[in-house]
């Protein structure tokens, strides 16, 4: 099952140089950094946000880069192909007085967080560009939304695969982010939600653009509704098509990590 994860960012609206060191003056800091290879081979990719930490699990560079940009792995371009094939271990901890001031911060100021380590240990450099794309906004259903909000100490996680969202504590924008992910277009929340949720989505998966081989029959219906269908029925959410203006971001320097 492979897992995927995105933390919200807003761009400027135009083409513009994006350093990814250049952040706030005196910004917050990971007292603890640790990045690793992994060569275990599994096809998971696990992500944990907690109240002290941010960590992924066998996660390749570009889904890395997805994360601390808030901007899905496809719509990333440039970079070497190793971006792709290699996989790391992240654990980027805060500790002492920094703490409460970490857990004060936005997914925004977080992600900025990231976007440091990355320059610091991948020598990363980026810039965005603004195309139209088809894509998606999320908006309340009209028979109401479903979902009562859960407590902020329980930290946050999800795990998706085909058909299946299984989410602790996360809100509805990274929620759609996630389906951003899955369905490789831009998702816009427009529910004006504000607190976190826990959910277990499912749905029958489109297999139509699946190639399986001659003696393999058609996947068994799993009975469940699609994807629209089944967030309105089981969260109150409403999907509806759209074209929207979608960042794209374009690697222009990467290396490999240094060790530890």
């Amino acid at each position: 099952m492979a897992l995927f994860a995105i933390v919200p960012l807003a761009f400027a609206q135009k083409a513009s140089p994006i350093n990814s060191s250049t952040i706030p003056a005196k910004p917050l800091e990971f007292d603890v950094v640790s990045i690793k290879p992994n060569h275990t081979g599994s096809l998971a990719m696990i992500n944990r946000t907690s109240l002290d930490s941010y960590s992924v699990e066998n996660m390749s560079p570009r889904l890395i880069l997805a994360d601390a940009f808030g901007i899905r792995a496809d719509l990333i371009s440039g970079g070497p192909d190793w971006l792709n094939t290699d996989h790391y271990d992240l654990i980027a901890k805060v500790a002492g007085d920094d703490l409460p001031a970490y857990k004060a911060l936005s997914k925004d100021q977080r992600g900025q967080m990231l976007r440091a380590v990355l320059a610091d240990r991948f020598r990363l450099a980026v810039h965005a560009s603004i195309k139209q794309l088809p894509g998606y906004t999320v908006a309340i259903a009209k028979s109401g939304f479903k979902l009562q909000p859960v407590s902020t100490d329980q930290g946050a996680g999800w795990g998706a695969g085909f058909g299946d969202i299984n989410a602790t504590g996360i809100s509805i924008s990274a929620l759609c982010d996630l389906l951003s992910q899955l369905l490789k277009q831009t998702v816009v929340d427009q529910t004006g939600l504000t607190g976190l949720y826990s959910f277990h989505l499912q749905w029958e998966e489109d297999h139509s653009h699946v190639s399986a081989s001659p003696d393999a029959g058609a996947p068994e219906p799993s009975g469940l509704p699609a994807l629209p269908t089944a967030l309105e029925e089981q969260l109150g959410l409403k999907l509806r098509s759209a074209k929207l203006p979608t960042t794209t971001l374009v690697i222009d320097h990467i290396e490999r990590p240094s060790e530890n």
